[in-house]
């Protein structure tokens, strides 16, 4: 099985390659332009790297955001709109 791993949710965009349990191949780019620009083509250059094709990807794993909010008048409204705050966290953690 091999994993696309991506990770846009911060800073610097992150993306990997795993098979089996073995990091074939990752990369960190701390750009300051935005994700949607950048992922596709550096997933491209990475897979052509590591001589991996689109088919043999069986599995693609994104991060999620985590959204931390300290300030107490603000929680119910974070958590109306699904984020976490400090006094609750979704059930899949």
């Amino acid at each position: 099985m091999i994993y696309l791993g991506i990770d846009t949710s911060n800073s610097p965009l992150a993306i990997a390659l795993i098979e089996d349990n073995t990091v074939l191949i990752e990369e960190t780019a701390n750009l300051k332009i935005n994700h949607s620009l950048t992922a596709m083509p550096a997933i491209e250059e990475m897979m052509k790297k590591a001589k991996v094709l689109p088919t043999d990807l069986t599995h693609i794993a994104v991060a999620e955001v985590l959204v931390l909010y300290r300030r107490a008048h603000r929680s119910d409204h974070c958590e109306n709109l699904g984020m976490v705050t400090e006094n609750s966290a979704p059930s899949s953690f």
